[in-house]
C-alpha cells in the first residue's frame, strides 16, 4: 500500500490550523498526513511502523515536503503569509542532500524557507544530534526555521539548545491534557513558557481539546495552540480567524460556572494585556458579568461593606435605680 501511494499519489495532505494566541500577524498550519484506503482514509499511526520497518520514511517525508510546498504555491497571494509545521523523521535528518532538495523544490514553487518549519522530537533529536545539527544549521541559512517536538518530556530539555538552534518550542502533550486540572502541569508549563520566552523561543501546544485550559495557556504566555476543539484539519487550508474578542470566541458555547472568573481574566489579559493579578484583586473588581462572551468586563467600584450591629438591650446599658 505504501509503495503504491508513493508512486500514484495515494497519500492526503491535512492541514489545521495553528492559533496565535499573541496576536501574530499570518496563517499556521500544522502538515498531516493520511493514506488513501479501499473504504476510508488510513492514519499515521498505522502505516508508518511498516513505512521505518521497510525504510520508506525518507521517501515519505519528501513526498509530503514536495505536495506542501506545491500547496503553498497554490495559494497565491495568501502564500506569503502563511507558515506550515512538517513532522520530519530522524532518518531525513542523515540526507544530505534534502536541504539542497528543499531549495530547488521552494524556487521552482516560488515559495520562501521562512514558510516552512521541520519538526523533530526532542528525544530522537538527541540520539542523532551530529546530523542533527548539521541539517539545522544548513537549513536555517536558507532562511527556514525548525522546531523541537515533546519539549519539556526530559529532564533538563533546555539543555537541547545548546546544540540544537530550534525556533520553536512544542511542548509535550503530557503537560498540556486537561491542564485545567493538574496544578503540577500548570506550573511546569509556565516555566517552561517563561524559560522559552528569555531565550527568544516560541512556545507552541497541541491536543487542545477542551475550553479549560485555555485560560492557563493565555496566562502563561504560550504562543500557539492547536487542537480540534480550536479547529479541525481540512484537506484545505481554511484559518479560523478570531477577532479582537479571540477568548470570547473560543468559549461562546460554554454556560457560565466556576470557571467563570478564571476566564475573566485570561480574555481581559488577551484583550487589554494587562498585568495578571490575584482574583479578586483587593481596589477595582470585576463585577458579575452576564454577557461575558461578548462585552468586556468593566471595573467598577466596590461597594462599602456592610457594617454590623446589633440592637442594645438593657443588659449592655443596666438602669441605675433610683
Amino acid at each position: 500500500m505504501i509503495d503504491t501511494a508513493l508512486a500514484q499519489d495515494g497519500f492526503v495532505l491535512y492541514f489545521q490550523p495553528v492559533v496565535n494566541l499573541q496576536g501574530e500577524e499570518g496563517e499556521f498550519y500544522e502538515v498531516l498526513l493520511r493514506i488513501r484506503g479501499p473504504t476510508e482514509e488510513v492514519l499515521p499511526a498505522h502505516f508508518l511502523p511498516i513505512a521505518e520497518r521497510n525504510d520508506r520514511l525518507l521517501a515519505i517525508d519528501r513526498w509530503v515536503i514536495e505536495h506542501a510546498i506545491a500547496a503553498l504555491g497554490k495559494r497565491g497571494s495568501k502564500a506569503a503569509s502563511t507558515t506550515l509545521f512538517i513532522k520530519l523523521s530522524t532518518l531525513t535528518l542523515h540526507d544530505e542532500k534534502l536541504a539542497d532538495w528543499v531549495d530547488a523544490r521552494l524556487a521552482a514553487a516560488n515559495v520562501k524557507a521562512s514558510q516552512l518549519v521541520f519538526e523533530v522530537p526532542e528525544a530522537k533529536v538527541m540520539t542523532c544530534l551530529k546530523p542533527a545539527r548539521e541539517f539545522v544549521d544548513r537549513w536555517r541559512t536558507s532562511g527556514g526555521g525548525f522546531g523541537l517536538e515533546q519539549f519539556g518530556s526530559g529532564l533538563n530539555s533546555f539543555q537541547a539548545l545548546k546544540h540544537i538552534d530550534a525556533d520553536y518550542l512544542k511542548l509535550d502533550r503530557a503537560l498540556t491534557v486537561d491542564l485545567a486540572h493538574h496544578s503540577e502541569n500548570e506550573l511546569k508549563v509556565r516555566e517552561l513558557c517563561s524559560q522559552a520566552h528569555a531565550a527568544g523561543k516560541r512556545t507552541m501546544v497541541e491536543w487542545i481539546e477542551e475550553a479549560a485550559s485555555m485560560p492557563t495557556l493565555f496566562s502563561a504566555g504560550v504562543n500557539f495552540a492547536q487542537g480540534n476543539f480550536l479547529a479541525e484539519p481540512s484537506a484545505e487550508m481554511r484559518c479560523r480567524a478570531f477577532g479582537r474578542n479571540a477568548f470570547a470566541e473560543l468559549t461562546r458555547d460554554l454556560e457560565p460556572g466556576p470557571m467563570e472568573k478564571a476566564r475573566l481574566r485570561a480574555w481581559t489579559i488577551a484583550q487589554m494585556s494587562i498585568k495578571l493579578t490575584p482574583w479578586p484583586p483587593h481596589r477595582a473588581p470585576f463585577p458579575p458579568c452576564h454577557d461575558w462572551r461578548s462585552s468586556p468586563p468593566r471595573r467598577t467600584r466596590r461597594a462599602p461593606p456592610a457594617m454590623s450591629f446589633r440592637i442594645a438591650t438593657a443588659r449592655d446599658h443596666p438602669t441605675t435605680p433610683t
